[in-house]
């Protein structure tokens, strides 16, 4: 993570700030804490490139609601391994253990209105825009916008 993590293009669209030095190992902290959580709640995955056993990213997906069947995901990669279709087999793995594994009937997430390559990684795996958040999110001292994007289980089972 800390390889990666400093590199100011992995933050530009994320909602989450700059790590700072050492970090890294606190957010690994956290996702083995949360992994122990029942019921469980949040699912932080890495996302590693197999030949090498090589960490390019993570990847999430939170339950929102338990009575609503609703799921969050997001998800940050390296730059370096940016538009190689990485990101859209890892959000469409994490779609399915969303649908198939946690009985989800809907997963939102959400993506910076500049960030065009995560809106065309989730509208190739038939996510629908929903709606437009304005100045939703504090970048430094920047409000940005997202737009909203999800996807129901029947839609994704259709495209299977």
């Amino acid at each position: 993570i800390e390889r990666y993590a400093p590199q100011e293009a992995f933050w530009r669209f994320l909602q989450v700030g700059p790590l700072s030095k050492g970090s890294g190992r606190e957010f690994i902290e956290k996702i083995l804490k949360e992994r122990k959580e029942t019921p469980r709640r949040q699912y932080n995955l890495a996302v590693i490139l197999k030949a090498q056993a090589n960490l390019i990213g993570s990847i999430r997906i939170g339950i929102a609601s338990n009575r609503r069947r609703q799921g969050v995901l997001g998800y940050g990669l390296d730059p370096a391994h940016w538009g190689r279709g990485y990101a859209t087999e890892a959000v469409g793995r994490l779609l399915a253990f969303g649908f198939d594994e946690l009985g989800l009937h809907r997963i939102r997430a959400t993506c910076d209105t500049e960030n065009t390559a995560s809106r065309n990684v989730m509208q190739k795996l038939g996510m629908s825009r929903e709606g437009l958040l304005r100045e939703n999110e504090l970048s430094g001292n920047q409000w940005r916008s997202s737009f909203l994007f999800s996807i129901l289980e029947g839609e994704f089972r259709q495209r299977r």
